[in-house]
């Protein structure tokens, strides 16, 4: 399929767009630790880790992003947990997820 030439306009400046976002750098690697800045959604969270007995979960509480596990946790699956809570919350901005058996 070839372009005509308004179309070749209108794409090349995506196509040099999306090759700056690809070659950004990305965030550094994070403790999880109470202070973090996290990006949710497009918004900046200082987290705030809360370690008590019980099931992990997260909260967005106006600029603080509230992380609550128990304090066992691995901080590799600390942010297997974050990760997998924004995708699977982003259509609440609450959401718990049951990790008591991992």
């Amino acid at each position: 399929m070839s372009l005509t030439p308004e179309e070749t306009n209108l794409i090349n400046p995506i196509r040099r767009q999306r090759e700056q976002l690809q070659a950004a750098e990305r965030q550094s690697e994070r403790d999880m630790v109470t202070g973090e800045s996290h990006y949710v959604w497009g918004r900046r969270h200082r987290l705030k880790v809360i370690e008590r007995p019980g099931r992990a979960h997260f909260e967005i509480d106006g600029e603080r992003l509230l992380f609550t596990f128990p304090s066992a946790r691995a901080v590799d699956r600390r942010r297997e947990m974050l990760n997998r809570w924004t995708k699977v919350g982003a259509a609440s901005q609450r959401c718990r997820l049951d990790y008591s058996g991992a």
